[in-house]
């Protein structure tokens, strides 16, 4: 089994009407250009988002 970037399962939970927490996070990480979207270390995604 492949282990996906948290990125992409993010982006699944996306919602242009931002009802809940996870869809606006996934909102504002869809536009952050910098975020970490390839990475699938808990550390380093963690470490940005502090």
């Amino acid at each position: 089994m492949m282990r996906r970037p948290f990125y992409q399962w993010l982006m699944t939970q996306r919602n242009p009407v931002a009802a809940d927490e996870i869809q606006t996070f996934a909102n504002a990480a869809f536009y952050d250009q910098i975020f970490p979207k390839q990475s699938e270390n808990f550390q380093e995604i963690s470490s940005y988002l502090e």
